[in-house]
């Protein structure tokens, strides 16, 4: 039996996760808390309050956050009060992951992503497409990673951090929390948390 699964809120990481999906899922529809989405559609699917979350049978990917708000992520997914096993992961069949990966929940990974032997992530994470993640590093949980983002091997990248596309990280960096990295930054040096950094090589703001 498929899978019933919701996607919130309705935004652009929810739209690209439905091609995501493969076939042991069926999509029911979006869910979101503005009144100008709620009730109506999107590719002939509904948008819903979050009271359809009381449907214990519905699985739930939860996907928020921008360069603006992923601050906010782990304070937005708590507030739909869901148990840890209302949440699943979403992996593109096109992505590929090593037999020895270690995944958590409410991961969204996207076409073209690669993960490698020893690689670890914890849960509420979103990857957009074709990122490489190298061998023995690992990712926290509540961060966003854009697109084309290279992670070499036994780097260590903590919670809530904001990855922009283009980004490259050498191997054996520590990461701290709640860092933003701009696009196409260039990390060649461990950084702390609480930090804007950008360029090449990338320096803090």
């Amino acid at each position: 039996m498929k899978k019933k699964i919701v996607f919130f809120p309705f935004n652009g990481n929810a739209i690209e996760a439905l091609d995501c999906l493969d076939e042991t899922f069926e999509f029911i529809g979006f869910v979101d808390d503005s009144p100008e989405k709620i009730g109506t559609s999107y590719l002939g699917y509904k948008i819903f309050d979050r009271r359809i979350l009381e449907n214990k049978t519905l699985k739930v990917l939860a996907v928020p956050g921008s360069p603006a708000s992923f601050l906010q992520r782990e304070e937005i997914i708590a507030s739909l009060k869901l148990e840890n096993n209302r949440f699943e992961n979403v992996v593109h069949p096109k992505a590929v992951l090593s037999k020895a990966v270690e995944l958590g929940t409410n991961n969204l990974i996207m076409a073209g992503t690669v993960f490698t032997s020893n690689f670890k992530m914890g849960s509420h994470n979103c990857l957009l497409p074709n990122s490489v993640l190298h061998h023995d590093s690992s990712i926290g949980s509540y961060n966003l990673v854009g697109s084309s983002v290279i992670i070499a091997g036994n780097v260590r990248i903590g919670n809530n951090n904001y990855i922009g596309s283009g980004s490259k990280f050498k191997n054996g960096l520590e990461i701290g929390d709640k860092n933003l990295f701009g696009l196409g930054a260039n990390v060649l040096k461990n950084f702390g948390s609480f930090k804007t950094v950008y360029g090449n090589p990338a320096k803090e703001k």
